[in-house]
């Protein structure tokens, strides 16, 4: 909860010095997976939803945080095991933007996660089980995002970004280690 009330401080006061502020709205697709589980995870695709802030400092310059709703996971499978971890995560990036000619633009920043759900669906030979497997987890997730968009003078945007996963998902006292890893991509409309 600190870490959400100082993102919180640190965007407001950001927000202070902007030229022109806006406020949108943003969903889209992930292409979320793990890194640094094992070498045959795949990819699962589901969504993300949430409310986006502009800041505009100048024409080439803005500041962008954004509150999303996310689920993430990836699938596992060997010959006799299948394996879904799902997560759900409220994220929270702050997005610095530069926007290039027509519209066009680069964006770079971090993200913190809160983890809402985490759930693991097993099937092994014929025993099919639900695990809720939230106490197993650590509640934040920090990750870096890049990404490049196209935004019109209209107020929509199409963006392509991707979440680098920073930190091990599982608590130190489990022996595993894997980091969230996903492809976004987003169309907002800012009002």
């Amino acid at each position: 909860m600190k870490y959400f009330l100082l993102s919180c401080l640190c965007v407001f006061s950001m927000c202070i010095k902007a030229q022109d502020v806006r406020f949108g709205l943003k969903a889209g697709v992930n292409f979320a997976n793990a890194s640094g589980y094992e070498s045959n995870t795949a990819s699962i695709t589901s969504f993300h939803i949430g409310g986006i802030m502009e800041a505009l400092y100048t024409e080439k310059w803005a500041i962008q945080p954004e509150i999303v709703y996310s689920q993430q996971g990836f699938d596992f499978e060997t010959e006799d095991l299948k394996e879904r971890y799902r997560f759900s995560y409220i994220n929270i990036p702050i997005m610095v933007k530069y926007f290039m000619n027509k519209g066009i633009f680069l964006e770079a920043g971090p993200q913190i996660g809160y983890l809402n759900t985490a759930k693991l669906k097993r099937k092994a030979n014929d025993d099919n089980e639900k695990i809720n497997i939230k106490d197993a987890m650590r509640d934040n997730d920090l990750s870096l995002n890049l990404g490049v968009g196209f935004q019109t003078n209209s107020g929509w945007s199409l963006v392509g970004r991707y979440n680098w996963g920073l930190t091990n998902l599982v608590r130190k006292e489990l022996d595993q280690n894997f980091k969230n890893s996903v492809f976004q991509i987003s169309l907002g409309y800012f009002f």
